[in-house]
């Protein structure tokens, strides 16, 4: 990467500025020389992470404002910064992925949540979820196994591997999910109530989560969990929900 290669060429500089002049040993002069190659390169990789997340945010503002094309375009215009920095890739591709999700494009997001960073708990469950809603239970279960390897704490994503679980008719799967959950996470209430809530042979408890869990749509979400700049894209694509009766 760009931003690397540039650091490594400010540290031979600074070698070579302390050795030659000095006439210092080679290990006194790696010293300057590191330190002025990660200064270098942390200041580089900070300037590009500024630039990505300046374009995904000038993108959320398209998709806030219903230019939902335009906002997935201004945020693809970040992919060129992954050649001047590690990970900027799979972070674009994470962001990308959960907007096309959200907005119900299953299709197009599916590339991008499979090239997302493993570490965006989020992007990776919505890649399950999306298993789960074609009805393929191994790569759901793969998805997901690694979505909570990499995302131990996250206790949404845990939550919504046993839901989709249960509902796929695995309780008893889902219950080892949510305890291995806990295991990682002992304090966290949302996942004891979840964890109670299957054991007494109920439902899980996922509007404690609120909006990111309407996120998944994986139930219809209530109108005043979404953006307004989304809503209307959002009720186009609600036709596999089931629509409360008219009075």
């Amino acid at each position: 990467m760009y931003n690397l290669l540039i650091s490594l060429g400010v540290a031979l500089v600074a070698w070579a500025a302390v050795f030659f002049p000095f006439h210092t040993s080679v290990p006194t002069a790696l010293l300057p020389a590191f330190v002025a190659g990660a200064a270098a390169y942390v200041w580089l990789a900070r300037r590009t992470m500024k630039q990505m997340e300046a374009l995904v945010m000038a993108g959320q503002k398209e998709l806030e404002a219903k230019r939902i094309d335009a906002g997935l375009a201004k945020i693809s215009e970040a992919f060129p910064l992954g050649k001047w920095q590690f990970l900027v890739g799979p972070q674009v591709h994470a962001a990308l992925g959960q907007y096309l999700y959200i907005f119900e494009r299953y299709d197009e997001a599916k590339p991008h949540l499979e090239k997302a960073f493993v570490r965006i708990g989020n992007a990776r469950a919505m890649l399950g979820a999306l298993h789960f809603k074609r009805k393929d239970a191994a790569q759901m279960t793969t998805a997901f196994e690694d979505a909570v390897k990499h995302n131990k704490k996250d206790g949404l994503v845990w939550s919504v591997y046993a839901w989709c679980l249960d509902r796929n008719g695995d309780r008893q799967r889902a219950i080892d999910v949510l305890t291995r959950a806990l295991k990682e996470s002992p304090s966290d209430e949302k996942l004891k109530a979840n964890l109670l809530a299957l054991q007494n042979n109920e439902r899980l408890k996922m509007k404690p989560y609120g909006q990111m869990w309407w996120a998944f749509r994986l139930e219809p979400p209530p109108m005043d969990h979404i953006p307004p700049g989304m809503r209307g894209q959002i009720q186009q694509g609600r036709k596999g929900y089931r629509q409360r009766p008219q009075r």
